[in-house]
């Protein structure tokens, strides 16, 4: 039994997202990790947070992994960020489902996410060991945190939205190779 055919926008959505995971191995992960951001960068940190709704005092940069993990294991983190986060996912979901259907947005970002994951675990673990750290579980948290970037930044194109939805804004960032380690106390981190 043949599928149905996908409404016409459909076929650009899905071409989008092949371009885009076929993207994701020439990025630099992680590469200026720990380097200052420039004033682009810091726009989109402000364009994400204020587009999700967030209020927050500061940027702070993280200069290298080992504080990267101490900030990371903070009990401090704004559930808020999360839930403002988590309705967005949902409402991006909705959207793209309605045009391409539940199945094939659950086989296309399961694929892109499956894909990133390995390219991440390896790009995360090397940019670790270029700081002299070997340290599983920062690499694991740092691929994790790329990955669902990678899974709303794909929702974002199957969405058909622009870049200036706020998950493009963060991915953006770990375009430039940076990983926004959240929202803590009041203060942005960003590796």
């Amino acid at each position: 039994m043949s599928r149905p055919p996908l409404p016409d926008d459909a076929d650009t959505r899905l071409r989008r997202l092949g371009a885009f995971e076929r993207s994701l191995a020439t990025l630099p992960w992680f590469a200026a990790a720990g380097t200052s951001l420039d004033t682009s960068e810091r726009e989109d940190v402000a364009a994400y947070l204020t587009s999700l709704g967030i209020t927050f005092e500061a940027i702070q940069e993280t200069p290298k992994w080992s504080d990267a993990r101490d900030t990371v294991n903070r009990k401090d983190f704004s559930p808020q960020w999360w839930r403002n986060e988590e309705k967005f996912r949902q409402s991006l979901t909705d959207q793209a489902s309605a045009v391409l259907g539940e199945d094939m947005l659950h086989t296309r970002l399961t694929r892109i996410s499956r894909n990133a994951s390995d390219l991440l675990q390896g790009t995360a673990s090397v940019s670790l060991s270029r700081s002299d750290i070997a340290d599983a579980g920062l690499a694991k948290s740092a691929a994790g945190a790329a990955s669902m970037a990678v899974h709303q930044a794909a929702l974002v194109l199957a969405a058909n939205r622009s870049g200036e939805h706020p998950f493009a804004a963060k991915f953006r960032l770990y375009q430039a190779g940076h990983w926004p380690l959240g929202l803590y106390d009041g203060v942005f981190h960003i590796l």
